[in-house]
C-alpha cells in the first residue's frame, strides 16, 4: 500500500520526468515499515512531505506558524 501511495503521487503530481528508486522492508512481525527512497533531493522532500513520512529516527516538532 505504502509502494501504491508513493507510484500515485508521481502519477498525479509529475510534471517532468525524474527517476526514484523505493525500497520497502517490513519488520518479521510486520509492525513497522522501513522506506529507503533514492531520487533527486527536491523530488524525495516533496514527496516526503505530501505524504507525511518521517525520517528514520527524527521527532516531529509543530512550528509556531501551523
Amino acid at each position: 500500500m505504502l509502494v501504491q501511495r508513493t507510484g500515485v503521487y508521481y502519477w498525479e503530481n509529475a510534471s517532468k520526468k525524474e527517476v526514484v528508486k523505493a525500497k520497502m522492508v517490513t519488520s518479521d512481525d510486520d509492525t513497522e515499515i522501513d522506506l529507503s527512497v533514492e531520487g533527486p533531493e527536491d523530488a524525495v522532500e516533496d514527496m516526503r512531505r505530501t505524504l507525511d513520512y518521517r525520517e528514520k529516527g527524527k521527532v516531529y516538532v509543530k512550528g509556531i506558524l501551523e
